[in-house]
This record gives structure tokens, sequence and C-alpha cells, in this order.
């Protein structure tokens, strides 16, 4: 202004003319802004972004598996898909219907190689190594198997491998797993992503035989991490996810983390260490507890064979009761017939309600965190 403006000019009439254009300055920006800067504006260019990711994200979409991509050379003789997809519904059911069943109950289950009931026609139950070589030469040497049928095998084959694992894992052996793996690594069912789900837990934690199935469990999510089909990412989220659960399959994961902790090489697992300590300061906030969770995995046998043991005590001591001249007498040997097993039942009863008690508080408290 000192040059457009002449000497004589007073310095208030200056500071006169700098208001002035100062203000006719932010007029004009504020009506600018008024008329582009609107939320239609906004909205125009997100949806521009949108659009161009969603472009880029389509041209490096992989292509949905062909079967013919599979096909290696057509068998006749193969095993037909849907006659595999009935197999292995008819060997999940039957492995299902054992949940919860001690060792001692399942004498009476038909084993391997019998009729499941309740399953209609001829499919039998089968070791798995037989089952998982019909399904590889299916896949490799059936041209009609079709892109349903292949995402059928997958989505099956993984709650299949969860059944076995907790009803017959000593079935589920090295070369099982190896076998499942190069099964997998054709097919790739989105569901190994969610492999160590809650229900698969839920599954894994009503086995017999704890410490075994959670170690074919560590055995084969390790395999799976190492050969590119579950990351280390999606097992973090899936862990995370767990925390909601209840408190006693939390401890069962606490312990099976630790095993997967101790296998890593590369460092992919250190979240491991900081999931252990959010839960263990959940923990200590809700119950008091600093220290780590127990050793689950075979104190669940021993509660297992305890209860099995109670339940024959109680009705063989039952069966000894004779009614003699209208008076209660017991056997030989069978004095206070009930009060002790009835106790340690009762025990038994309010230990579950304190579990489940502990895990409401526990979901309620990560709901309000």
């Amino acid at each position: 202004l000192d040059i457009l403006l002449s000497e004589d000019i007073h310095p208030a009439a200056k500071g006169v003319c700098v208001e002035i254009v100062l203000r006719n300055v932010r007029d004009k920006v504020d009506q600018w802004s008024k008329q582009n800067l609107t939320r239609q504006f906004f909205q125009t260019e997100y949806q521009g972004e949108l659009d161009r990711v969603i472009k880029a994200a389509e041209k490096n979409k992989p292509k949905q598996l062909e079967p013919k991509e599979l096909l290696v050379e057509h068998d006749p003789t193969a095993p037909l898909p849907s006659t595999l997809i009935i197999q292995i519904k008819s060997e999940l059911s039957y492995l299902l219907q054992s949940l919860g069943e001690t060792d001692s109950s399942k004498t009476a289950k038909p084993e391997y190689g019998a009729v499941v009931p309740g399953i209609t026609g001829s499919t039998e139950v089968r070791p798995p190594e037989q089952t998982l070589v019909d399904m590889l030469t299916c896949i490799q040497h059936r041209s009609d198997l079709t892109a349903v049928g292949i995402n059928g095998l997958g989505s099956l084959s993984v709650d299949w491998m969860v059944a076995l694992m907790s009803q017959k894992p000593e079935l589920v052996t090295d070369d099982v797993i190896k076998l499942i793996i190069r099964i997998w690594k054709l097919l790739v069912p989105a569901q190994l992503l969610t492999f160590l789900s809650p229900t698969s837990i839920m599954i894994a934690c009503q086995s017999y035989e704890p410490s075994a199935t959670w170690q074919k469990m560590s055995d084969l999510i390790y395999d799976l991490y190492e050969e590119n089909l579950l990351p280390s990412l999606a097992l973090e989220d899936a862990c995370t996810d767990i925390l909601t659960q209840d408190i006693y399959h939390v401890d069962m994961v606490y312990e099976f983390l630790e095993s997967l902790e101790s296998r890593d090489n590369s460092g992919e697992f250190g979240w491991i260490t900081v999931w252990k300590q959010e839960y263990l300061a959940i923990r200590e906030e809700i119950t008091g507890e600093s220290e780590p969770p127990e050793k689950k995995l075979d104190i669940a046998v021993q509660n297992v064979q305890r209860s099995s043991t109670i339940t024959k005590q109680t009705v063989q001591k039952s069966s000894n009761v004779a009614v003699y001249n209208g008076q209660e007498t017991s056997n030989d040997g069978c004095d206070d017939i009930s009060s002790t097993p009835k106790d340690e039942i009762e025990q038994e009863d309010e230990n579950l309600t304190a579990r489940k008690q502990f895990a409401a508080i526990l979901n309620g408290h990560l709901a309000n965190k």
C-alpha cells in the first residue's frame, strides 16, 4: 500500500485501507468456500477415491479356483465328490455325537469300520488316511468336479479335522497332518483363517484327552502357518476374539499359545506375549489372581476320570442297597453309601456354576471396556 498511496496520506487512512482490503478478501474466501466446499464436494471426492481403490483391487484380485486347474488326469474310477461329501458328513456326525462322553462310555460306540447309527446307506467311518487319499484322488482325477464340490470338500474337511482331533486324537498322525495340509494347499478353504474359532475351541475342550487334542491342534496350526495357509495376523485376531469366551476355554488357549510361542523362530508370534499380558491383567482385575492359570490340560483328564468314577460309585452303591424287614441296609463294605458321592457331585456343580458366573463377569467387563 505504501507504493500505491501518496506520501502525504495520514497513517490512520492507511489503516482503514488495510482493513477494507482484508474485509474484501475475507468475504470472497468465505463466499467461495460456501459455494465449493460443501458436503457434496467431499462425497464426490471420497466416492471417486473409493472407485479408484475398487478398480485397483479388481485388477489384483486372484481368479477363482477352477477345478480344471487341479485336474491331473481324468480317472472314471476315482471317488465321486458327492460320495466323499456324504462320507465326511457321516463321520462328522458320528464324532460330534460323541462330544462330552468319557473314554469308558465310548466303548459302546461303533469303532472305525462300523456303520454309523442314524446314517442311511452303506456309509462307513473309515480311517482318516483312507478318506484323505480318496479326497486327493477325487480332486486330481475327476474332471466332473465343480467349484461347488471344491468349496464343499474344503469347508467340510476343516470341521472334520477339528472334530477328529477332539474325539480321536490318536488317529491324527503326522501322515494325516501332511495329507490334509497337501489337500488344503490345493483347495485353500476360507475357513482356515478362522480355524481357531470359539466353536473349534469348545469342541476341543470336550475331548476326553485334552492334552493329546491340544498337542495335535498346536502341530496342525503351526504347520498351517509354515505353509502360509494361516497368517500370524489372522491367528492374532482370532485369539483377541477368544478373550470374550468362557474363562475355562481361554485358560486352555493360554497354554496352547505358550506351546506355539516356544516354536517361534521368526518373531512373528511376538503378539502372544502382549496377548498373555492383557489376559492376565483382566484375570487379576476380576479374580485377584496375578499368577498364570493352572495347567488344565492334565487336570481336565483327571476331572473326567473322577466324574466317571463318582458316577460308577453312585450307581454301584445304590444297587447294593437292600430293603430288609422294612429298613434300608447295605452290603458289607458299603457304609456311608450316598454322602461322599453326593457331596463330591455337588462340589462339581458348584465349580461349574462358579465358572459360568466368572465368564459372565468377564464378558461384561470386556463389553464395558
